[in-house]
């Protein structure tokens, strides 16, 4: 059962990243950046996602999407620069517990949220041990 949750959720993940870059090439022919990162964890262990941001451009992370199932979502907070300078970027950081064995992914964008292009997607694929 849990084999095939992973496969339906690898899957979607696939689709929705080749709807989204076909997208992207059909808004204004540039490529949007896609990371894609591991992150190997035990149960009941927490773990923190940092992601540069600049809020004063008009970006920000959306929220994160994942699989409750296997991940909580304990906290999130912008980090401002600590250089004061104008249009100097922050950190955005997530911090999640993992809460029974197996995979998961989690997927961030970064956009404008009135905007329908994405400037970053980021993949990361979390590993669950006992």
């Amino acid at each position: 059962m849990k084999n095939i949750k992973m496969a339906a959720s690898v899957l979607f993940m696939a689709f929705f990243c080749m709807v989204m870059v076909s997208g992207s090439f059909a808004a204004d022919n540039t490529i949007m950046p896609i990371q894609d990162k591991q992150i190997k964890v035990g149960v009941n262990e927490s773990f923190v996602i940092s992601l540069e941001s600049n809020p004063s451009t008009g970006y920000s992370w959306m929220e994160p999407q994942y699989n409750h199932e296997f991940l909580s979502l304990t906290s999130s907070q912008y980090i401002p620069p600590k250089i004061i300078m104008c249009g100097a970027p922050g950190v955005q950081k997530y911090t999640f517990k993992a809460l029974q064995p197996g995979e998961t992914s989690i997927m961030f964008q970064y956009k404008r949220p009135w905007d329908n292009c994405i400037g970053k997607l980021v993949f990361y694929r979390v590993e669950i041990k006992e």
